[in-house]
């Protein structure tokens, strides 16, 4: 993705949070950050600092921030998200637990109070949330993966399978649970696995370049190489046979 971009995508979140868009800002501003990473924080700031304003009655800002107060599951989430990414993890973590009050029957506000509550050091409650929003979402792509991240950030392989399994089931035509147990397998140490996984991906999206492309990079576990290494998984547009190889960087 080319940065240049960025900005464009920051424009088109301005203008969803003037029109109190507030899941439409979130996905552009979060692509923002992932075009170009330095634009994080400010991006987050934009966001409180409409929150900020809707919730004081302070003045309005340049943003020209919507009118009135975010008070839909969707704006706490986003606030909660945001105070997170900042570091305002008491306020987020209330702000969360707002969202869960204000919508119990939705799994999105399990969702960011698990990444709170992980945040914090809480796992066992980091796990709850994100169990509570599987049961609430059982075919919910979002929910499956994330508690499959938690898994394998917990080093928890199995459980974290299951889960990408899962996601693949629900959408078996989105990149994103196979490019995970991709990155599972090669951080379990099972290159085997992380190579068929890669060749069933492609069966199941021919369409799709990145299942026939350059699409995994996954960090080794140290007891593969010595310090830090990446795994590159190559299909060759000719032979269509996959490669796998460790750069050193």
């Amino acid at each position: 993705m080319d940065k240049r971009f960025a900005s464009a995508h920051y424009q088109l979140a301005q203008c969803y949070l003037r029109q109190a868009e507030w899941l439409q800002a979130q996905t552009e501003l979060l692509t923002t950050v992932e075009l170009d990473p330095r634009t994080r924080r400010h991006s987050l700031i934009s966001v409180n600092s409409c929150f900020r304003a809707g919730n004081s009655g302070a003045p309005r800002s340049a943003l020209s921030c919507p009118q009135g107060q975010p008070t839909d599951v969707k704006a706490k989430i986003l606030l909660a998200t945001s105070d997170a990414e900042l570091g305002n993890l008491q306020d987020a973590l209330a702000e969360a637990g707002q969202a869960v009050s204000t919508a119990p029957d939705d799994a999105a506000p399990y969702l960011t109070l698990g990444i709170i509550h992980e945040k914090l050091g809480q796992l066992d409650d980091a796990e709850q949330d994100f169990q509570r929003a599987v049961s609430l979402g059982p075919t919910s792509l979002p929910s499956r993966m994330s508690l499959g991240d938690f898994y394998r950030r917990r080093r928890n392989w199995a459980d974290a399978e299951k889960q990408y399994r899962a996601a693949s089931a629900v959408m078996p035509k989105s990149v994103a649970p196979w490019t995970a147990l991709t990155s599972l397998y090669v951080l379990w140490g099972r290159k085997d696995f992380a190579e068929q996984n890669l060749q069933n991906a492609k069966k199941m999206m021919p369409e799709q370049p990145e299942a026939t492309g350059c699409w995994v990079s996954s960090t080794w576990h140290r007891r593969f190489c010595e310090g830090s290494c990446r795994i590159r998984c190559v299909v060759s547009a000719a032979s269509k046979d996959i490669s796998c190889s460790k750069t050193i960087h």
